[in-house]
């Protein structure tokens, strides 16, 4: 039973690392399609200006 334990410990753990990335990464992903969004809502101004 140790043995099982063990091993379905292991197995989370494999499981639960890359799950764990992908959430990490999901978050400045949704950050740039939020930018990219309003970018595309509001256009440049001729020449830039009214930008940074």
């Amino acid at each position: 039973m140790t043995t099982r334990d063990e091993e379905r410990t292991r197995l989370s753990s494999a499981i639960d690392g890359p799950a764990t990335a992908r959430e990490a990464l999901d978050r400045p992903m949704d950050v740039d399609r939020s930018f990219l969004a309003n970018e595309a809502a509001d256009p440049p101004a001729p020449n830039g200006a009214g930008r940074p």
